[in-house]
């Protein structure tokens, strides 16, 4: 599979996140058959409307190649790791050859991408992220989907013991 990430923002490869964010690139990229490609603006969009432009026209591009587009924003779908991964499992069993997100800026994501075809639309965490964050946990998450399709035990599947605890407490068990 081939993942791919457009951000309408400049990286600031020397922030705290960006070792994190380039070892998950890697790992990712070590995978057997699996690839990774950053797509980012090669200046600092100056407004909303240059972030929308590049957007628009990085995603119909992708679309054109016959990639699944997952939107990220927080008002999407909210799925756990496991769920998750089989979303990009099931892209790969629909015959997508690649996967790619697309993180909004600080203007959010514009409604034009809406009609331009099959889509998919996540969301990270109900909080709001900063953009260096959001794009390290989007590429965690997509290492540990790769590592929970492979039967790696990177991902622990098991809950921990304050959440079992808590959960006996809810259905009226002590």
């Amino acid at each position: 599979m081939r993942y791919v990430v457009i951000a309408p923002w400049k990286l600031d490869t020397r922030g705290p996140l960006a070792a994190a964010a380039k070892l998950y690139e890697e790992r990712i990229g070590a995978k057997r058959g699996d690839s990774f490609e950053l797509i980012l603006p090669s200046a600092q969009p100056e407004g909303e409307k240059e972030a929308t432009q590049f957007l628009i026209k990085e995603c119909r591009k992708k679309r054109e190649e016959h990639a699944l587009l997952v939107f990220l924003d927080e008002s999407g779908h909210a799925c756990d790791s496991e769920a998750f991964a089989g979303k990009l499992g099931k892209a790969a069993s629909q015959g997508f050859r690649t996967v790619a997100f697309c993180l909004g800026g600080a203007y959010g994501l514009p409604r034009e991408l809406a009609d331009d075809g099959p889509t998919e639309l996540v969301s990270l965490s109900l909080l709001t992220l900063a953009h260096e964050l959001a794009l390290t946990v989007l590429l965690e998450q997509v290492y540990r989907a790769q590592c929970i399709h492979a039967g790696h035990p990177y991902h622990h599947a098991l809950k921990s013991p304050l959440a079992k605890a808590a959960a006996t407490l809810v259905r009226g068990g002590r």
